[in-house]
């Protein structure tokens, strides 16, 4: 009796050990700062920022407006205000959301970092055509892992009045990310002038969020 076996496609295979690299790393930057989550505010411009910052309870058109003409603290970061303000509305004055909402950040970076650096490797790996080899993966996980669990992320991660650096650096990757896809040759030129007009717009988002 003969049998058939059946043979995996490559590029199948290979895209499968991705997605589980992109969730391993995703999940790693989570869990190694899971524990900031039942931290509270630090007597270290939290007060200011946070706790003593009356301009969160104006009225929403009176809170824009200051979020994009304060040089509050001497930093300009009007994306940053408007993020904190809607965490306000949420969350009140509980460390608990707004912790969560840096971990749910920091989760994001992880993801578009591995994003990248498994771009760029694609770009200098020979013979990366098509699909990314298991290995170029592999390679991008362990390097955005690297950097995603790295004790040095935890004063942006735990710290909140460092969690202005989350989304600009989560702008500023996905910027690069989006420069990255008009030098691709299937693109059209209406397509690529689309990606380039999304980089701008994020490297202005990642200014705007911290300056």
């Amino acid at each position: 009796m003969q049998t058939t076996q059946h043979v995996e496609d490559p590029g199948t295979a290979d895209w499968r050990v991705t997605w589980r690299m992109g969730l391993l790393v995703t999940a790693f930057a989570v869990l190694a700062f899971l524990p900031a989550v039942s931290c509270g505010f630090v007597n270290f411009d939290d007060g200011p920022n946070f706790q003593t910052n009356l301009t969160l309870d104006y009225p929403w058109g009176q809170k824009l407006a200051w979020a994009w003409t304060t040089r509050w603290m001497e930093v300009y970061q009007p994306l940053w205000w408007m993020l904190v303000m809607a965490e306000h509305a949420v969350w009140g004055l509980k460390p608990m959301g707004y912790h969560a909402v840096s971990l749910a950040l920091h989760a994001a970076v992880a993801a578009a970092l591995f994003a990248l650096t498994l771009a760029v490797l694609r770009r200098v790996t020979t013979g990366a055509k098509g699909h990314a080899g298991a290995s170029t993966a592999i390679a991008a996980g362990l390097a955005s892992l690297l950097f995603c669990v790295h004790p040095l992320r935890t004063e942006m991660v735990v710290w909140l009045s460092a969690q202005p650096h989350l989304p600009s650096v989560l702008c500023m990757v996905l910027g690069v990310l989006a420069y990255l896809n008009p030098n691709q040759a299937d693109r059209t030129p209406r397509s690529r002038l689309g990606w380039l007009v999304g980089s701008f717009l994020l490297g202005s988002a990642a200014m705007f969020f911290k300056t």
